[in-house]
């Protein structure tokens, strides 16, 4: 189905940031990561400011013209802590479509920062079985990766770990997963795909399970099984997870304690 209606979804706002302006604001977050711990943070491999913008344009011949302009920037540093034998290194970045809604070059520095000391004095534990937290630059990969194996694409190529998963428990009772193209600035947010193709909200996954009958529909759609209907392009994906469960892991004890910020 190629869409009509489009959606102001606020992607584009280009950013008027010259060389010197880029390369004072990196030199800030860098010295920022620096001056965290003078001591312990060594060196770094650097800072760096980007600043894109884009517009893409789509026709095909069943009638669809369309395309939209989008920006995104960031800014990101990479300290290096510790000293001899005992050197670790961390990077941390905040990424948007507009300027204005970046972390500070401050709190960027500070928390990378943060995170290649909490490296230091790492040790290894036995091999054992235990409830395991991961920080969300992993967990959002093992996510993605789940989201990717149940893709119209991934399936109809019979190259997926979760053929024929419809309606299948793969995940724990108290985790719900959803894509929603339509977040207003959104990383993932587009009125339609590269083909025209429109696409919506979906419940990837509820309750654990692919395609209850609550969120069958929808997600048979979103993932090309009706491909002529509508799109399965990788949207903003949010996860829902059950508070008691969050609660009670967050209130047992850790190997490493977590940052004192976040940007």
């Amino acid at each position: 189905m190629c869409i009509r209606d489009r959606h102001d979804l606020d992607l584009f706002h280009p950013w008027a940031v010259n060389s010197e302006q880029a390369a004072a604001l990196a030199l800030e977050c860098e010295t920022a990561a620096m001056q965290t711990s003078k001591k312990w943070i060594t060196n770094s491999e650097g800072a760096a400011v980007s600043a894109q913008q884009s517009h893409f344009f789509s026709a095909h011949t069943h009638g669809f013209r369309g395309g939209y302009a989008s920006s995104r920037h960031s800014l990101s540093v990479s300290p290096i802590a510790g000293k001899g034998d005992d050197m670790q290194r961390d990077a941390w970045y905040s990424s948007e479509r507009n300027a204005l809604d970046l972390a500070s070059a401050q709190a960027v520095g500070r928390y990378a920062a943060e995170r290649a000391l909490s490296r230091l004095k790492s040790r290894k534990i036995a091999t054992t079985e235990c409830p395991v937290l991961f920080e969300s630059p992993l967990a959002s990969g093992l996510i993605g990766g789940l989201v990717q194996a149940i893709s119209g694409g991934a399936l109809y190529r019979k190259s997926s770990f979760l053929l024929d998963s419809l309606g299948k428990q793969v995940l724990p009772k108290h985790i719900d997963i959803a894509e929603d193209p339509f977040i207003k600035r959104g990383k993932g947010s587009s009125p339609f795909d590269e083909e025209g193709v429109k696409v919506q909200a979906c419940q990837v996954v509820d309750a654990g399970r692919v395609g209850t009958e609550r969120a069958g529909a929808s997600l048979s759609a979103c993932c090309w099984m009706k491909k002529a209907a509508i799109s399965a392009a990788m949207a903003n994906t949010k996860i829902a997870l059950s508070s008691v469960l969050f609660m009670g892991l967050t209130s047992t004890r850790h190997y490493t304690n977590p940052p004192r910020s976040t940007p």
